[in-house]
């Protein structure tokens, strides 16, 4: 029997295969599996490639997804059907329940996760989901790359127009945009436009900067990791729960994290950060499923 675990995630797609007595079969890597992002085609196809990777090319009996961008019942409507001949049984999630339920295994918690989007989501004792900033680039993300990078590029343009004193922030965005002045940074923006992934990809130069002390850059920080922290204090007072747990790329910066965690911390509540296996939560609800006990601990 193989037991597959994915994780569609806004920047890439990781698959696992298992057998049911927990021995790994393998790996697959694949691009975004965010349909919002790149189209559902090719989030499907990404899905697809990281799981027959993962199996060499066998069909799983289990595979379980959590999937990025899967944000109303309109979102599943659509994926759902695409998805269900790439195993004999599939179970898909959003990828913060999915995570989330890897990681508490359906008990009450709390999930942040702050990657190219960023989602709290929350369940209580009785199985009931709680969720809140999932709603896009446009109404929700805050904290996330992609917020990181919209106010790094709105923070240059206020530099370079003189509303602002330039930093080494401006140097920075320039330089990852390929733009000299105003006018190409505009052109940057405005000419395509960039996609979501090359404006989160943004928040390197951010971070960059803050690392070297630049206070514009070490704001932007702040209040992108007190923004997120805010939602996820709210939601885990709501369900009564003293932890939360962290995932996503831009906890990887050490000023973001620490703002975000003197936050949290500050209200009494500790963080823990998720297994470092990333599809572990589809790989748990396609094991139960299949009636197995795979433990990645």
């Amino acid at each position: 029997m193989i037991i597959v675990g994915v994780d569609a995630g806004g920047t890439k797609t990781i698959a696992g295969a298992y057998t049911c007595e927990g021995e790994k079969i393998g790996e697959g890597l694949a691009g975004p599996g965010n349909y919002h992002n790149v189209g559902i085609e090719k989030a499907i196809g990404n899905v697809r490639t990281a799981v027959m990777a993962s199996t060499g090319g066998k069909i799983p009996d289990f595979l379980g997804i959590g999937m990025a961008g899967l944000d109303t019942k309109k979102d599943f409507d659509l994926v759902r059907p695409l998805v269900k001949t790439l195993a004999k049984n599939v179970i898909i999630e959003h990828d913060g329940f999915a995570d989330l339920f890897g990681e508490t295994g359906g008990k009450a918690g709390v999930l942040t996760i702050a990657g190219t989007g960023s989602v709290v989501v929350g369940l209580d004792n009785q199985g009931n989901k709680f969720r809140i900033s999932d709603w896009g680039w446009l109404l929700g993300d805050e904290g996330s790359a992609y917020y990181i990078g919209r106010e790094a590029l709105r923070e240059t343009a206020a530099m370079l127009d003189g509303r602002k004193s330039r930093s080494i922030l401006a140097d920075y965005v320039l330089e990852k945009t390929g733009a000299g002045d105003i006018e190409e940074l505009v052109s940057w923006a405005y000419t395509g436009p960039p996609s979501i992934d090359e404006i989160a990809s943004l928040s390197a130069a951010v971070d960059r900067a803050a690392n070297e002390g630049d206070e514009d850059a070490i704001g932007i920080l702040n209040q992108a990791a007190s923004s997120l922290a805010s939602s996820a204090v709210n939601l885990a007072k709501r369900l009564q729960v003293r932890e939360i747990f962290v995932k996503g790329g831009v906890f990887s910066s050490t000023v973001y994290m620490r703002f975000f965690s003197s936050y949290v911390e500050a209200r009494g509540i500790s963080i823990r950060r998720t297994s470092k296996v990333m599809y572990k939560g589809g790989l748990i609800m396609a094991s139960m499923k299949a009636g197995c006990n795979i433990s990645l601990e």
